[in-house]
């Protein structure tokens, strides 16, 4: 799911899961794709809680983890972040959902910090 609402007339951007509210485009500072933990999803400031890359032979969830949720940190040249989640519900890592929601992620972080506004 494509949490970024772009407003090419207004030269703005809305965010729908994660940090609500609107923001201009100029504003942006930089933004990464990030993974949350989520047992402490929407329980702790986001993404204070990250869960890493990388690759292992067994998931996880076979061992009971809660999974993670793959968002983006936004961060405006005032210093504010801003979260916006990708994930509308657990994914696990190296798995078909975690994959589709990290490609989704890294559009839309392009899109975001492109020279010029345009929908991801």
């Amino acid at each position: 799911m494509n949490p970024i609402r772009f407003d090419l007339d207004q030269g703005t951007f809305s965010i729908s899961n994660g940090t609500e509210g609107a923001w201009s485009w100029e504003d942006i500072a930089g933004c990464e794709v990030l993974n949350e933990e989520a047992r402490f999803h929407k329980s702790s400031p986001p993404f204070s809680h990250r869960v890493y890359g990388g690759g292992t032979a067994m998931p996880l969830f076979a061992f009971g983890d809660p999974g993670l949720y793959v968002g983006l940190r936004i961060t405006l040249k005032d210093g504010q972040e801003l979260a916006a989640y990708v994930s509308e519900k657990p994914v696990h890592h190296n798995t078909d959902p975690y994959f589709a929601d990290r490609k989704e992620a890294e559009k839309i972080a392009a899109a975001l910090t492109a020279s010029e506004p345009h929908t991801a």
